[in-house]
């Protein structure tokens, strides 16, 4: 059986799409060997197929047959311009699908593939009273400690915001590809460890991404959780925020107007569960 049998009941529209785009073969074959890799036994085969998708570049999802099919959706743009880009993003998008952890070469690829092909918004460094270099070389710091392969280019922005929340220390803003750090954390007598494993865990949202579970996409996955858990001081910091946040907030909050992260799903939460 080869990857794209399953396309036999259209075979004309199969050998257009591999006369246009050489090379779908071959990814098909790459990430059946890389599902049986993962530990499935009889690995469904793939589908390879195009379609103009800049926002996400690709998609990877298990029908549910008969027969089972993997179908891999890459933009045709990124295909014909970056063969290797599309075969690592199905690699990526399999090893999420298996709920198996990727190598983390091929997270940060991502990350580059959509800055370069994606509408990805380019990171902005912000000015004015809310940026901060001194956040800024807290950010630095967390990442040369967490992830030192990392260069400063490949790290998002970083600000202090305004919030009105009492439950949102800080989020992920994946358009703007943007940490937001609650304001009221920057009076210097928050402790260190609770601000870098903020910053950790904001960083971890940046280089992960979400999980898709079914049809939920859950951005405090176990991967996640088991990494942020590796950070120096985690437990420390956890239990400063349950036991101290509410009360430092009252003392310390910035009144001014500003956009709260309330309901935000890339953000650290008082109280969300560890």
């Amino acid at each position: 059986m080869t990857m794209l049998e399953p396309m036999r009941a259209n075979p004309q529209q199969l050998q257009l799409e591999l006369e246009a785009l050489p090379g779908l073969e071959e990814i098909a074959r790459r990430l059946r060997e890389l599902d049986h890799a993962l530990g499935t036994a009889d690995p469904p085969p793939v589908l390879v197929r195009t379609r103009r998708n800049r926002s996400t570049l690709g998609s990877l999802r298990l029908g549910a047959g008969p027969p089972a099919v993997w179908r891999f959706t890459v933009d045709a743009g990124l295909l014909e311009r970056d063969p290797r880009g599309a075969l690592d993003l199905g690699l990526l998008l399999m090893h999420r699908a298996r709920r198996k952890r990727p190598p983390r070469d091929l997270g940060l690829r991502l990350s580059e593939l959509r800055a370069d092909w994606g509408e990805v918004r380019p990171v902005r460094r912000p000015q004015g009273l809310l940026a901060d270099p001194r956040l800024e070389a807290r950010l630095g710091a967390v990442a040369r400690l967490a992830f030192p392969e990392l260069s400063r280019d490949q790290l998002p922005a970083v600000i202090w915001t305004i919030s009105r929340s009492r439950r949102v220390l800080g989020r992920y803003d994946s358009r703007a590809r943007r940490i937001e750090i609650h304001g009221a954390l920057r009076h210097p007598g928050v402790p260190e460890v609770v601000l870098d494993n903020l910053l950790h865990h904001e960083l971890l949202h940046a280089l992960l991404g979400g999980s898709r579970q079914g049809s939920r996409l859950v951005h405090h996955h176990a991967e996640f959780r088991k990494l942020e858990r590796t950070y120096p001081g985690y437990s420390e910091a956890v239990a400063w925020e349950e036991r101290h946040w509410l009360r430092w907030l009252a003392r310390h909050h910035d009144n001014g107007s500003g956009r709260s992260g309330r309901g935000a799903p890339s953000c650290r939460e008082l109280n969300s569960p560890a």
